[in-house]
């Protein structure tokens, strides 16, 4: 049975998902921007994605964006958007001994920059490794704006005139 050690050192983006050889798996924080995953395999090759995306391409992002805009009064207390929308998507196989330790160090999302850069000393292959900017997220994100200034401005006109 062999074992890796992943130890993540940055905080990670609210829309991350890592895959493990294809099963979804959830890393257990150990600090405030320090996450650890432990997995045993009898495979050679573990093969680690990670995924992240912005919150505009989640499956119900409409509702969830007219919820938060009630909530927070009308976009007072909203919280703000991201200035890009950064979709990552990391892939790397590793060839396994019998004990393996990686440090994956997550960067700050740039367009057509790696979006993790991997230190170990076993041999590694990255098959994919890149951030780029989501360009359909992009377009929600500017929708999403101008509805919330034309609600705003339908608001501040009813109340202009029911006091007149």
């Amino acid at each position: 049975m062999k074992s890796i050690n992943f130890k993540l050192n940055k905080k990670l983006r609210p829309y991350t998902e890592i895959y493990l050889d294809g099963k979804l798996v959830k890393p257990q924080k150990k600090s405030k921007k320090e996450y650890i995953i432990s997995h045993s395999t009898e495979k050679d090759v573990c093969q680690l994605e990670i995924v992240s995306f912005s919150r505009f391409n989640s499956k119900l992002w409409f509702l969830m964006e007219i919820f938060y805009f009630l909530i927070s009064i009308f976009g007072i207390f909203d919280q703000r958007f991201e200035k890009f929308c950064y979709t990552t998507h990391c892939k790397v196989n590793f060839k396994l001994r019998e004990e393996n330790n990686v440090l994956l160090r997550v960067v700050q999302p740039r367009n057509n920059c790696e979006a993790v850069k991997v230190e170990t000393d076993i041999e590694y292959q990255a098959v994919e490794n890149i951030c780029l900017i989501d360009q359909k997220a992009k377009k929600k994100q500017k929708f999403l704006k101008f509805a919330k200034i034309a609600v705003v401005v339908i608001i501040v006109a009813v109340l202009v005139v029911s006091f007149i």
